[in-house]
């Protein structure tokens, strides 16, 4: 059994485990952890650095009766990875949905290994708050003499695991802070392009199969972040385009500057509202539309009024309305992954009702993204929500798919 500590939008990390590993089963989760079945160590380990929006894995070893077993049982483990020759090892604890004092723990068996004459053992934690992917990183707590263990309750069951994967948040900054970059382009997030590309994904196929089969096409590209998230990932047949010629030549800066090795994407200009002369749409199998367009001016909260969003929604629509009755027409049969704006006002949110019926009237089903089996649900329009705290517009994710 494989536990995953999940980010802010929950939801969000859910619905990419459990379309990626297409083969999958949820167990329980709530909102910091899901529990799967049926995932192997080894793909984890190969792919864990394509999934955007999860922090860490945990590999679940044994399931305890009594909390008080938790140091005795960690020594076990401790112990079997030692390096007899010199002794040395370094380890850290973390624990999920519970208040335990993990320090006094990890000192506790500091003190039995060194009883056992295993003197050099060191304790990461400096209290007992978790570590973070920094100190991870930093301790190597992923090599073979050293190790993190989890203590996790879910529900009335307590579990004993050890982190095999952490997401390398340095890897993330790396390609987002030197882009070639508009302050007023809306700026995605390689995390969630990275979950939004994941949910894409056909979950009958092979991961090998998605790479290289699916073609992804970001019909509004901005800088670029889908594409070069999904070439990270091992994408061959990869297209962006934008009305902005600045756009084009910055998204192609951006690939060329961080993806330096032969891999690159098709960019071009173009109008997505005249999406019906982009041929290679009519003719490609297997391609997904997989984008954020324009979600209108920045606003804050000093001079946002519903009249501003009523101008944006009217601005937007018109080019929704194009862009997805060409799709009609040309009979577009592959998923798409799209973000809407959606508003915060007053504390209300303001939602693009009129893309709804739009979808709706044209034959856009939306495709549910959780598993059946989870509590939390998607909204009623069965999509999955994404905001930064302080920010009026916010984003609205859909999977859909012509009917």
């Amino acid at each position: 059994m494989i536990a995953f500590i999940l980010w802010r939008e929950f939801r969000l990390s859910i619905a990419e485990i459990n379309n990626f590993f297409s083969n999958s089963k949820l167990i329980f989760a709530d909102r910091e952890i899901a529990f799967f079945e049926w995932i192997s160590v080894d793909e984890i380990t190969s792919n864990f650095y394509k999934l955007g929006w999860n922090i860490k894995v945990i590999e679940i070893l044994e399931e305890l009766q009594e909390e008080k077993n938790f140091p005795v049982e960690s020594e076990k483990i401790i112990s079997e990875k030692i390096d007899f020759e010199t002794g040395k090892f370094c380890y850290a604890f973390a624990q999920y949905g519970m208040n335990s004092n993990i320090f006094s723990s990890g000192i506790k068996v500091k003190k039995e290994l060194k009883k056992a004459n295993f003197k050099n053992a060191r304790f990461v934690n400096k209290d007992s708050n978790n570590v973070n992917a920094a100190v991870f990183k930093k301790e190597k707590l992923r090599s073979l003499t050293w190790i993190e263990l989890n203590f996790i309750k879910a529900e009335d069951r307590l579990f004993l695991g050890k982190t095999i994967a952490y997401q390398d948040v340095d890897s993330y900054s790396a390609r987002d802070f030197w882009k070639s970059r508009d302050m007023w382009i809306g700026m995605l997030p390689p995390k969630l392009a990275q979950m939004m590309i994941n949910i894409a994904l056909t979950p009958t196929l092979s991961q090998r199969e998605r790479e290289k089969n699916i073609s992804i096409y970001d019909p509004f590209c901005g800088l670029g972040t889908i594409l070069i998230e999904a070439l990270n990932s091992g994408y061959s047949n990869v297209y962006g385009s934008d009305l902005n010629e600045k756009m084009v030549e910055a998204t192609s800066k951006n690939i060329s500057f961080y993806l330096k090795q032969t891999t690159k994407a098709e960019v071009f200009k173009q109008d997505s509202s005249q999406i019906e002369k982009v041929d290679f749409l009519k003719w490609t199998r297997n391609i997904s539309i997989i984008s954020e367009w324009y979600l209108g001016s920045i606003m804050t909260k000093w001079h946002v009024t519903e009249e501003k969003i009523d101008l944006e929604r009217d601005t937007l629509y018109k080019i929704y309305k194009w862009f997805f009755s060409w799709l009609k027409k040309i009979h577009f049969k592959w998923d798409i992954v799209i973000c809407f704006p959606f508003w915060e006002l007053k504390w209300k949110y303001i939602y693009f009702e009129e893309v709804y019926r739009l979808l709706r009237d044209l034959g856009f089903e939306t495709k549910k993204l959780l598993p059946d089996n989870l509590e939390f649900k998607e909204t009623r329009s069965w999509s999955l929500l994404y905001h930064r705290p302080g920010q009026q517009v916010w984003r609205e994710i859909f999977k859909l798919k012509l009917g």
